[in-house]
């Protein structure tokens, strides 16, 4: 009777092996399901993302594509460039800047409102020239256009509006420099999130940027486009950029998902649209598959010639490596794992180059003042003496006008005297000074700004005044 009923346990025990197997195999079919169901909704983000890239290739002429993926491997040649034909093209942006862009007849032919892009390169271009007719400047908006004088000239007036937004209307009249970033933007920086590569002998290597992710500080809105904006202002200083386009190799790998709900918040300001490089290629390395959605926000959000550009490698670090040197990316640039932990001497050779550019455009800028102008451009407190439209719609003019406003009956009245006229706008004076308020004219070259005596600004005040009784 024992081995039958040992034989008898052994089939029982058999039978409720297979029945716990089938439990168990029915729960890992469920599990699969539900881990390819979500496997699909992340994937379907992406197929979007690929078929809006597709469609716009498909839209593209035979040389424009061609153009799109010489650009993405690195074999495409850039223009050959003479004095000639760099001087024929500055002319016609300077014609676009100065007649083109203002003539009412083609405000149909742009697809944005230019209005607020106008008025931010007319009031730059009266409080500081040397801004806006940098001869360098123009070249890089017209090497990132491919020598479109109309797209430069755009492309222009979207830099001078970013600017503005990013650090106001008074740092926009002089070259922006590292100490104008916002604390957490130079500490994003100083994090060494940034590596620059540029190959000097020109031989192998394009102008590259490897972005890590992971190393981003906490940033706000503000301070992610400020930092975006000068960065950029560092790499594409070099004419080399400009003429092969910037690749940019951004890795994800150990980066949260907030870094990308910031940058989705950052995209607004569009800087890349703005600035005066092109766009070479766009790499995004990423390994967690729970990214796709956000990469594939950002990615529709891209400017198009930087969508056409892009490509994502998702994967562990070898594995994108592996697939971004197929692009013609050296090995030597990419790192070799996780790129998660602070590098200091990446650090430090970005900061370097932040601190030799600042220097540069500095002396550039300040390059042949006279002693006797003002180092800093007109703040928005202080009077601007000359006629015109960009005079009377100075901030400063319009706030003077406010306060004369009050004075002119006084001091048109029959019974007032020439000696109580003249101690009224002394007073004025005075008073506007002690707060800071000055008075300014363009210098003989128009280049510059000078201050004015008391006894021109009291002259200027009792003008104002008289034509008030006028009006």
């Amino acid at each position: 009777q024992a081995p039958e009923e040992q034989r008898n346990n052994k089939r029982s025990l058999d039978g409720n092996e297979k029945d716990d197997m089938t439990t168990c195999d029915g729960h890992d079919n469920g599990m699969h399901s539900v881990e390819t169901a979500a496997t699909r909704q992340l994937d379907k983000g992406m197929e979007e993302a690929e078929r809006l890239q597709a469609r716009e290739i498909t839209e593209l002429s035979l040389e424009e594509r061609s153009d799109v993926y010489e650009d993405i491997h690195g074999v495409r040649r850039p223009v050959e460039e003479t004095d000639a034909f760099r001087q024929r093209h500055l002319q016609r942006l300077d014609h676009e800047l100065t007649v083109g862009l203002y003539d009412s007849k083609r405000k149909h032919q742009f697809s944005i409102d230019d209005r607020a892009m106008k008025e931010a390169y007319t009031m730059t271009s009266f409080l500081a020239p040397r801004i806006t007719s940098d001869v360098d400047l123009r070249l890089a908006m017209l090497r990132a256009t491919r020598w479109d004088a109309q797209e430069a000239a755009i492309k222009m007036m979207k830099y001078i509006l970013m600017k503005q937004k990013l650090f106001g209307k008074e740092r926009c009249l002089r070259p922006i420099v590292f100490s104008d970033l916002e604390p957490d933007a130079q500490e994003s920086i100083k994090s060494g999130s940034i590596a620059f590569h540029d190959d000097r002998d020109g031989l192998t290597i394009r102008p590259t940027v490897v972005q890590y992710s992971a190393r981003w500080k906490t940033q706000y809105v503000l301070s992610q486009g400020q930092s975006s904006f000068y960065t950029s202002h560092i790499f594409s200083r070099s004419v080399r950029v400009q003429q092969y386009g910037m690749v940019a190799v951004i890795y994800t790998n150990g980066a949260s998902m907030s870094h990308f709900q910031r940058a989705l918040a950052f995209s607004k300001f569009n800087t890349l649209d703005a600035m005066p490089m092109r766009a070479g290629a766009l790499h995004i390395c990423f390994s967690n598959p729970l990214l796709k959605p956000l990469l594939s926000a950002l990615f529709q959000l891209m400017p198009k010639d930087f969508r056409l550009r892009c490509k994502l490698h998702c994967g562990p670090p070898q594995e994108c490596n592996t697939e971004l040197m197929t692009y013609g990316i050296p090995a030597s640039l990419l790192p070799a794992g996780e790129v998660t932990a602070y590098d200091p001497d990446i650090a430090h050779d970005t900061l370097q180059k932040c601190f030799q550019r600042d220097q540069d455009a500095l002396d550039k800028f300040y390059e042949g003042k006279p002693e006797h102008c003002i180092d800093t451009p007109p703040r928005s407190t202080d009077v601007l003496l000359g006629r015109g439209r960009p005079y009377q719609k100075f901030p400063g003019n319009l706030d003077f006008s406010a306060i004369l406003e009050k004075s002119k009956e006084s001091y048109n009245h029959p019974s007032t005297t020439k000696v109580e006229k003249t101690r009224m706008t002394r007073d004025l004076v005075e008073q506007l000074r002690e707060s800071g308020v000055r008075f300014l004219k363009h210098d003989g070259s128009g280049d510059w700004w000078e201050e004015v005596s008391d006894s021109v600004a009291r002259q200027r005040a009792a003008m104002c005044l008289r034509n008030m009784l006028r009006k």
